[in-house]
């Protein structure tokens, strides 16, 4: 039963993503872009989830570029460390 969940899954995913694929190459045509607002830590923060948050987005950009775009509200440790972050990142929290 789980492998028949799992193959439903991976093809309800894969058509969804085909889905936002066409409607992003739509706006983009129509000159319109979308902003996906990520809310994690992020390089220079040494923790393996900026790391990880770094590369997704770069793997978005490069994918989806100019219809979308990627912007970055950081997680700051707690009020103590600064960071000298990119200019992707648009926000801080601590």
């Amino acid at each position: 039963m789980q492998k028949k969940n799992h193959k439903k899954f991976k093809l309800f995913a894969s058509d969804l993503l085909k889905s936002e694929g066409r409607q992003l190459k739509k706006q983009e045509a129509a000159g319109k872009s979308s902003t996906v607002l990520y809310l994690a830590t992020y390089p220079p923060r040494e923790c393996g989830i900026a790391t990880f948050t770094r590369d997704l987005t770069s793997a978005m950009d490069r994918k989806f570029s100019p219809a979308l775009e990627a912007k970055i509200l950081a997680i700051n440790d707690n009020g103590s460390s600064i960071y000298n972050y990119s200019k992707k990142v648009q926000f801080q929290i601590n």
